[in-house]
């Protein structure tokens, strides 16, 4: 099963890359911008398959980059896994391969929509590519989405933990801050003993409101025990 932004051929995944024009790419360039995405250049396991599709694709004039190369020391086409290819000679477009001179110069893999065939292309040339992803790999990169998410969300869950400890903390602070504290205002002994004798003349005029002095009454008092 393909994601949506694949199509699916003789059960595999492939993608189109490098449509627009700005967006071509070199062979090797073209690779690592399938791999940064998780796929790998096209190494389609059916290519009659494959081709067939692409032959019906006959609406663009532009040829593809797939993971193919010519080793020239075993002289042979391989895939980007090491496997040789095999390639009859009816998948080739006409006039090629080429001939191959060990000049600095390497050669690709790539396939022309409009006719369905495989062409050999110089891999410094920039071109559109076509990535393929397997089972594994999407499931790695599924996997990778999933514990890049996981992540996000702990990190959230620990950012909302920490504000909640600092909010916490700063209403403590503020919450004894608020507490009122009595404040004894300390007086020299000095004042505090007239301020007492006042408030007991205050008690005794209070009780003596005809105004007589203290002292009439005692000897008022006196009087009388000596009567009695």
């Amino acid at each position: 099963m393909c994601s949506l932004e694949y199509i699916s051929i003789a059960g595999e995944c492939f993608h189109f890359g490098g449509i627009d024009e700005e967006d071509k790419r070199n062979w090797y360039d073209a690779q690592t911008a399938c791999k940064d995405q998780g796929d790998q250049l096209a190494m389609p396991g059916d290519v009659t398959a494959f081709l067939k599709y692409i032959g019906k694709q006959n609406n663009t004039y532009a040829d593809y980059f797939v993971g193919g190369r010519y080793d020239y020391h075993q002289e042979m086409w391989k895939w980007l896994n090491g496997t040789n290819i095999t390639i009859e000679s009816n998948f080739w477009t006409k006039n090629n391969p080429r001939e191959y001179s060990k000049v600095n110069e390497t050669h690709c893999l790539a396939v022309f929509p409009s006719n369905g065939k495989l062409f050999d292309r110089i891999c410094e040339h920039k071109k559109s590519y076509i990535c393929q992803t397997t089972p594994e790999l999407e499931d790695e990169a599924h996997l990778n989405q999933l514990y890049i998410a996981v992540g996000a969300i702990l990190l959230i869950i620990v950012l909302l933990a920490v504000a909640l400890s600092i909010y916490i903390y700063k209403k403590r602070i503020q919450s004894k801050s608020n507490v009122l504290v009595p404040k004894v205002i300390a007086e020299p002994s000095g004042q505090r003993q007239p301020a007492r004798h006042v408030s007991e003349n205050s008690l005794y005029e209070q009780a003596n409101p005809t105004g007589e002095n203290i002292s009439r009454i005692h000897d008022s008092e006196n009087g009388l025990y000596e009567q009695i």
